[in-house]
């Protein structure tokens, strides 16, 4: 007995001292979107975001978690609706789950292990050198989201240098966009148009990897220097696989006329190796923000296999080159005297776009002002444009305007109204979403 009353008052202890140190922070959202086209509900997302901090002297626990619900019902048969998780669909996630521990084992090295988003590159949310982390592409509008991956991260620092290593054991794939906005990938997945994809859809398999450390695990490797001239550089290397599938094999019933858009019976999708070399470099000059980075890929060869059943023959067709090929972007920041704030970024290669011919341009570009002490923040001109090559841009081209109007009535709360225009032609990504035209409303509460 009394070795549990001891047992007692040693854990009431501990949770009175974590009580003690426990940071609860957080933010309250609703985000509400309409198709101007047919005046419907593109996206209705309501989320509650809840972060816990526990700081010691050299012990630091994080954890981030979502609570959200879509709005949308997803029942589509009577027995759907004795289920709630059909009639009010709700998402927990855990984005973040960790322990940092620093001088672990040696001094100025740190260990952080548990689930965390590990977030590299230098560039405003498009960064080709950010490829630990799976892309969390469910909303496309919210560029650089990624998911926390399970990792052990090592970080060791020495004046201006750090050395930080990954490990990653197991692979998680892409999140795709919702319903059929993951048609702006239809490229990646097929390699003939078809009319009616979302046929296509029920007829696609993937093959993930082996659950094995030498199929599954992710490794990186960053060295970082600070202020060299006012900037500062990195190298990385990240050793894996694409987290976006890519096809490596099609089954059709019968031989496919030249002109003719036939389904075939199944297509398998599956990850493939890739290692990374990235650089990226961050700076002022002037009062100007300067920032760049670039990600050299090394794909593994992907021949894909056309099988047909009648009459029975068998071709392959190359689709992913095994030379390597580089995403870059590259772009400036500035205040002007009359409080206009400027963002402008240049990107070669979106980063769902594999293989030097593949790789198109986008400029990105927000300017805003704000007023009423910073209490109004007007995007009045927001958005981004896409090109394959100068020499045909009348035929293949995208154009998104986006412009916002954000205002804090008060500390903490925010409500931002926007809309975004879209139109292109030919075979640009964005051009796919041209009848997507939208205006939305957020409300924000942080506390």
């Amino acid at each position: 007995m009394r070795s549990i009353k001891i047992l007692t008052l040693f854990f009431l202890s501990i949770s009175l001292t974590i009580s003690q140190n426990l940071q609860i922070s957080g933010y309250i959202q609703t985000d509400d979107r309409i198709k101007l086209k047919d005046k419907t509900i593109s996206w209705e997302e309501y989320r509650l975001n809840l972060t816990g901090q526990v700081e010691f002297e050299k012990t630091k626990f994080f954890s981030e978690i979502w609570l959200r619900n879509f709005g949308s019902s997803a029942v589509k048969k009577l027995s759907d609706l004795s289920d709630k998780n059909y009639v009010e669909p709700v998402n927990i996630e855990i984005r973040e789950a960790y322990v940092d521990v620093k001088d672990f084992l040696i001094d100025n090295l740190d260990l952080k292990i548990g689930r965390q988003r590990i977030a590299w590159g230098t560039a405003d949310k498009l960064n080709p050198t950010d490829n630990l982390n799976p892309d969390d592409l469910e909303d496309i509008w919210d560029y650089g989201r990624h998911l926390g991956s399970n990792a052990i991260k090592l970080s060791y620092y020495a004046g201006s240098f750090a050395i930080t290593s990954v490990f990653i054991p197991t692979f998680t794939p892409a999140v795709l966009p919702r319903g059929n906005w993951v048609k702006i990938f239809a490229d990646e997945f097929f390699t003939t148009d078809f009319p009616n994809l979302e046929e296509l859809y029920e007829k696609i398999k993937i093959q993930n990897p082996e659950s094995s450390l030498k199929e599954s695990s992710k490794l990186g490797l960053k060295i970082s220097k600070q202020d060299i001239l006012g900037f500062d550089f990195s190298i990385s290397y990240v050793y894996g696989r694409d987290d976006i599938p890519i096809p490596y094999k099609t089954i059709y019933s019968f031989m496919p006329m030249p002109s003719d858009r036939s389904v075939p019976d199944s297509v398998y999708l599956f990850f493939p190796r890739m290692k990374i070399i990235g650089f990226d470099f961050t700076g002022d000059i002037k009062g100007v923000g300067i920032w760049g980075e670039a990600g050299i890929f090394y794909p593994e060869e992907v021949n894909l296999e056309i099988a047909i059943k009648t009459p029975q023959y068998t071709t392959f067709n190359k689709i992913l080159d095994k030379k390597n090929y580089t995403r870059f972007v590259f772009g400036l920041d500035y205040t002007f005297k009359n409080g206009i704030y400027a963002n402008v970024q240049y990107l070669h290669g979106f980063l769902h776009e594999r293989g030097r011919e593949n790789l198109k341009n986008y400029i990105v570009f927000n300017f805003e002002r704000k007023f009423m002490n910073d209490r109004l923040k007007v995007n009045f001109l927001s958005g981004g444009a896409e090109f394959k090559a100068l020499k045909n841009i009348k035929s293949n081209y995208a154009f998104i305007y986006n412009p916002q109007i954000t205002y804090n009535p008060v500390d903490n709360l925010e409500f931002i109204i926007g809309g975004r225009i879209i139109d292109g032609k030919g075979k640009t990504t964005f051009s796919k979403l041209s009848d997507r035209d939208e205006i939305y409303l957020k409300v924000k509460y942080s506390f």
